[in-house]
């Protein structure tokens, strides 16, 4: 099932995205095993990746380096639901941020409420596809219908019509009952700014 599309100015959302990295690149550095944070927004090499964090760890006298995808999120406090980019550029077909990203790990931040999901990419991804060919663990309902699509329409500042994104809307706490029932490992902080980063916020055991 479709939902109504949405539109979108590309500025706005630039704008929240690079306030999300900004957010969580502050969040990451409070942690006493973190070395450093690189943000790779920019560079060519990770935006292939769909990566935009390179968090740099201290780990039994060792150096580890963990890639991190960051989605901003505006919306999800009053709709209830995740939003999984599957297709960035509809009238390409290129493929969506969420099923590209080679990160390690998804921050998927909430900017209206500083609440935060972290999550093990790679798992969350295969999870998401294999759930296209399998009903739900708790209805007769299948993908389609529990996964609904939604359309973007982003424009630029003058109004005009630059491309149409295309992702899944998928409801928070339907997506954490499923991870759960998976051993899924994944973190939700509810408030991000006034907690202390640990290492078991990195989920490892997942990347």
């Amino acid at each position: 099932m479709d939902m109504s599309p949405e539109f979108a100015d590309f500025y706005t959302r630039n704008k929240d995205a690079r306030e999300a990295s900004r957010r969580v690149e502050e969040f990451l550095r409070s942690c006493i095993k973190v070395i450093d944070v690189q943000n790779v927004e920019d560079a060519k090499e990770y935006q292939n990746q769909d990566i935009d964090l390179l968090c740099i760890l201290e780990i039994g006298g060792s150096k580890k380096t963990v890639a991190i995808e960051v989605k901003g999120d505006t919306k999800a406090h009053r709709t209830g639901n995740f939003f999984f980019e599957t297709v960035s550029n509809e009238a390409l077909g290129t493929q969506g941020c969420f099923l590209k990203s080679q990160a390690h790990l998804l921050f998927y931040y909430l900017l209206e409420t500083d609440r935060l999901y972290i999550f093990p990419m790679k798992k969350v991804q295969d999870w998401f596809i294999n759930m296209q060919q399998q009903p739900t663990a708790d209805s007769s309902a299948y993908y389609e219908d529990i996964f609904q699509r939604k359309k973007t329409h982003t424009v630029n500042a003058a109004g005009s019509y630059q491309h149409t994104t295309v992702g899944r809307c998928v409801n928070i706490e339907y997506a954490k009952r499923c991870l759960k029932a998976e051993n899924i490992p994944f973190r939700e902080i509810e408030e991000m700014s006034k907690w202390r980063c640990t290492l078991e916020d990195f989920c490892l055991e997942g990347t």
